[in-house]
């Protein structure tokens, strides 16, 4: 049965790395996240408040895709808070995938320059 695994947890805690190696080990087949959408013209990442729902809804078109073609799918965003989640819960259920819940709590140094102070807010703000 096809499978969509969500990974969880702050800037730098591992969720890339995790997804990276699930897809190297052939665990899944596709791994994508919001974070792989936020590319200036020259595809170097660029943090762009103003970007972040569309990549967001680019992130879950994505997975939808892969999911739909009955591949085995990981989506590494922060999803801090439970609602987060709940676009590709409801597309789990849609296409009727098993769905497993990932939290990373490693403490790496993360690869996209989040500062420490917003890195602290969203820990504070993470809902298990």
């Amino acid at each position: 049965m096809t499978k969509l695994y969500l990974i969880r947890g702050i800037p730098g805690s591992g969720k890339t790395t995790l997804a990276e190696e699930m897809l190297n080990s052939g665990m899944i087949d596709h791994a994508t996240e919001a974070d792989k959408f936020m590319v200036d013209d020259n595809l170097n990442y660029k943090f762009d408040p103003e970007k972040l729902k569309l990549c967001h809804k680019l992130c879950q078109q994505d997975a939808e895709g892969f999911l739909e073609m009955g591949c085995n799918v990981a989506v590494s965003n922060t999803f801090t808070r439970k609602w987060e989640m709940q676009a590709y819960l409801d597309m789990a259920e849609k296409h009727g995938v098993k769905i497993a819940i990932i939290v990373c709590q490693g403490e790496y140094e993360n690869t996209h320059g989040v500062p420490q102070s917003v890195v602290k807010k969203m820990k504070n703000r993470f809902e298990w």
